[in-house]
């Protein structure tokens, strides 16, 4: 059956490479073999069979590659993480937007998730994969998906193999180291007939080796056995003694076992392992950019696929202009809205103060008719000058000033015109900081007073 699969979609022989480590094994096999293979058919000369009935034009692109990742195991006893591959194959017909993927792993994951996220871009876009340059869009989120798959769980991975390698070596931290303790000095003497035997049987084998030799070799061995000689009629030598060492306790033995070693290799062989396996998803990724990049770069992706992202990136310009008229035209009403409510207020402003002002006038005028008078008479009736009424002797009448009372008016009138001029200021002032506020306010809005 797959065999009929693999030979109906025209994949690559390439891709059988990828699929050769699954299967029941009891160690795996090929798991550290990572890579990407890549085969295009873009030129007249290499396009394939076209067979317009199935959607295919002979010019498509097919690569084919898999990438590992860490992810969270339930079945071994011990072993909380495993590293788990995907194969995955894909074929692009550029003419038609015709697309093919095979996706080889051990569970749904990829396919639940590739299914989950074209459901979502259909939802988005009715018309996802009526056009060839929205198939293509399509077939790069599905990279993108299986990408973002081979860069999942490696942080808890790791983490997970540095918790294990500080349980077990974590306790070899605090062990005490004994200082070796001291010995008597051990006294050596050397004999000079035994150093004598031994010089003799050396030069005996040197002169049959060598009969020229038996000169030198008889006076270097003169000199020494008398060099040792002399020495030896010396005081002994002593040499260095040798330390002996405590022997360490049960609790000791047991810091450190030789299981631990073993688990310690163990988590260190699956170090180096996450290590291989990031270095093969880096590559893979690098070619995989490579090759859609010099894909892009090509004389037929700009004749095209080229076209349909021109008239793609005009649509979106176009789209983009069409929302900043939108936007400034709803400007312009929130403006002219703006404008119309100040000048409302400000028609009503002035038919207030037409009003205000006709009344002031009135006001004015009455109070210019009166104020004479009205001065003239509480000047007069405030008991600051008096006429006293003429005496039968005297024709003409007498007049008396009232220093005292001229000085009571004052100290009256003066604090009550100083209060009033005070309490017209204060309203004044108060009307006023209330104006600078709204217009503060419409220029924070970004719009200006008129006035």
């Amino acid at each position: 059956m797959l065999l009929l699969i693999l030979s109906y979609h025209q994949v690559i022989p390439s891709f059988l490479e990828f699929i050769f480590p699954y299967g029941r094994q009891q160690y795996a096999q090929d798991f550290h073999f990572s890579g990407s293979r890549e085969e295009n058919r873009l030129a007249e000369t290499e396009g394939g069979v076209l067979i317009p009935e199935l959607g295919r034009s002979g010019r498509d692109i097919r690569l084919c590659y898999n990438l590992k990742s860490a992810e969270p195991s339930n079945g071994q006893k011990g072993l909380p993480w495993s590293t788990r591959q995907t194969a995955v194959y894909h074929s692009f017909d550029i003419e038609t937007g015709q697309a093919f993927w095979m996706i080889v792993k051990g569970d749904k994951l990829m396919r639940d998730r590739i299914t989950s996220t074209m459901e979502s871009l259909s939802r988005q876009d009715p018309n996802l994969f009526d056009e060839t340059t929205q198939s293509f869009t399509s077939s790069l989120a599905a990279h993108l998906i299986v990408c973002e798959w081979g860069g999942e769980h490696w942080r808890w991975y790791i983490g997970s193999l540095e918790e294990q390698l500080q349980d077990m070596t974590g306790r070899t931290l605090a062990v005490k180291v004994h200082k070796p303790s001291q010995v008597p000095t051990e006294t050596r003497t050397f004999s000079p007939q035994a150093l004598s035997r031994r010089t003799t049987s050396a030069q005996m084998n040197a002169s049959l080796v060598d009969p020229n030799l038996e000169k030198k070799t008889s006076f270097s061995s003169h000199r020494t056995l008398s060099w040792l000689t002399k020495k030896s009629m010396s005081p002994s030598l002593q040499t260095r003694p040798e330390p002996t060492y405590s022997p360490p306790s049960h609790t000791e033995q047991q810091t450190f076992s030789f299981s631990d070693l073993q688990q310690t290799q163990f988590v260190k062989e699956k170090a180096n392992e996450a290590l291989l396996v990031l270095r093969a998803n880096r590559n893979v990724l690098q070619e995989l950019k490579q090759h859609y990049r010099s894909f892009t770069d090509s004389e037929y992706y700009r004749k095209h696929l080229g076209t349909g992202c021109t008239d793609k990136l005009y649509g979106i310009l176009e789209y983009q202009n069409m929302q900043v008229n939108t936007l400034l035209a709803e400007k312009a009403r929130l403006s002219a809205e703006h404008m119309e409510t100040m000048t409302s207020d400000m028609h009503v402003v002035a038919w207030k103060t037409k009003q205000e002002t006709v009344s002031m006038k009135i006001i004015t005028l009455v109070t210019l008719f009166f104020l004479p008078g009205t001065f003239i008479s509480t000047f007069m009736s405030a008991g600051i000058v008096e006429f006293l009424p003429a005496s039968t002797d005297s024709a003409s009448q007498k007049k008396i000033v009232s220093r005292a009372a001229l000085k009571l008016f004052m100290v009256i009138s003066v604090p009550l015109m100083v209060l009033t001029f005070t309490t017209w200021y204060a309203v004044y002032w108060w009307h006023d900081r209330k104006e600078k506020l709204r217009q503060k306010r419409l220029e924070t809005e970004g719009f200006k007073s008129p006035v």
